[in-house]
């Protein structure tokens, strides 16, 4: 399908992104917020496609228009910097972990903060994150290979987290389209399949 799209970081400059045609790798819309220091990280589309979120390092996250490049609004800036973010099911709120600065949840509609949970500096080393089919859950990923499972409404570690036997980090965290999983996939080059929300394993490549 040569209308679907990808959006990633520059090498070349943090501080700009591309959107992309994907069948031909053709430049649809350039990105960038140079009067903001910190390069890029992430990025989730909005459920509609109209826009996309990028998470900066200086701990902003910042909203574009996907049809014009033109920057729609700046959620509030959280002291500490942003890796990855995940966008909820429904579209509404973006989770993200701060370093040293805890776990956050943005309500993207009011512009707010809606919750905040400080937590122990390694725990906000965060690569990745993402939300169960159901929205219930925020399923992240940690320095070392570990993953954690957290209740989205307390912001609470649930107790079939950790979830580990990764030997590397975890930078790729995909959550299945139609089954209570996630399969992450490590630097050490091995796949592991989860269960949502008990932390069960599933299945290794």
């Amino acid at each position: 399908n040569e209308n679907r799209t990808a959006g990633v970081p520059s090498r070349e400059n943090l501080d700009t992104a591309t959107y992309w045609k994907q069948t031909y790798l053709q430049a649809a819309q350039n990105f960038s917020a140079p009067e903001v220091a910190g390069g890029m990280f992430d990025g989730e589309f909005s459920n509609d496609g109209d826009y996309v979120f990028l998470s900066r390092y200086d701990g902003g996250i910042h909203m574009y228009s996907t049809r014009s490049g033109k920057l729609v609004k700046k959620l509030p800036q959280a002291r500490g910097g942003i890796l990855g973010i995940g966008l909820s099911p429904d579209g509404n709120q973006l989770a993200s972990f701060v370093f040293s600065g805890g776990m956050f949840i943005w309500d993207i509609e009011s512009n707010q903060i809606l919750k905040h949970h400080p937590l122990d500096r390694e725990l906000t080393s965060s690569w990745n994150c993402v939300w169960s089919r159901d929205g219930k859950y925020v399923i992240s990923t940690h320095m070392g290979g570990n993953l954690r499972i957290w209740n989205s409404e307390t912001l609470e570690e649930l107790g079939s987290s950790p979830l580990t036997g990764h030997r590397g980090d975890v930078h790729v965290l995909l959550v299945h389209p139609t089954r209570d999983e996630v399969w992450s996939a490590s630097l050490d080059g091995s796949i592991r399949q989860w269960s949502i929300p008990d932390g069960k394993l599933l299945g290794t490549k």
